[in-house]
């Protein structure tokens, strides 16, 4: 952020040793600046759509 780069986090990629912890940092990387998304959103915006060839086998190991 502070290099003036976009910044996008995945939330399920990213952990601390308590919930809380990993809340709080979430929360204050997204009032920093940083987009807070979910490993479905990223899988969704690279594919772009479910009709794309190989949804169904992606999707049965990466969203479960």
């Amino acid at each position: 952020l502070e290099a003036g780069k976009e910044v996008f986090v995945v939330a399920e990629a990213v952990s601390g040793r308590h919930t809380l912890d990993h809340d709080l940092a979430l929360g204050r990387m997204g009032k920093a600046g940083a987009h807070i998304i979910s490993r479905e959103m990223v899988f969704f915006e690279w594919l772009r759509s479910a009709a794309a060839p190989h949804f169904k086998a992606l999707s049965k190991k990466y969203l479960q």
